[in-house]
């Protein structure tokens, strides 16, 4: 499992699990506008970018998945008892 993840109190970052109910390893930093993942064979790699066109990488790894994985944008609050929402654009899958 690999994820890229933003949020106002913990920044942008990368956070990758290498097997099936190991810990998660997180890669974090300041605060970005954008964010993207990239899979190439078993390297998956996080970037951040404050302009959509200019990409730093954050982090990366190698994972055993399959060649067929699922790919999906999620919002989460860290607070059970409370909601969060969030608006996500410029969504693409390449």
């Amino acid at each position: 499992m690999a994820y890229m993840h933003a949020s106002l109190d913990k920044g942008t970052g990368f956070t990758l699990r290498k097997e099936s109910g190991g810990a998660c390893d997180m890669m974090g930093g300041d605060l970005r506008l954008w964010v993207k993942l990239e899979r190439k064979g078993k390297t998956i790699r996080g970037y951040v970018s404050n302009d959509g066109v200019t990409w730093e990488p954050r982090g990366s790894a190698e994972i055993a998945l399959n060649e067929e994985a699922l790919f999906g944008l999620a919002v989460c609050s860290h607070n059970n008892s409370a909601l969060n929402t969030a608006m996500f654009d410029h969504v693409s899958v390449e």
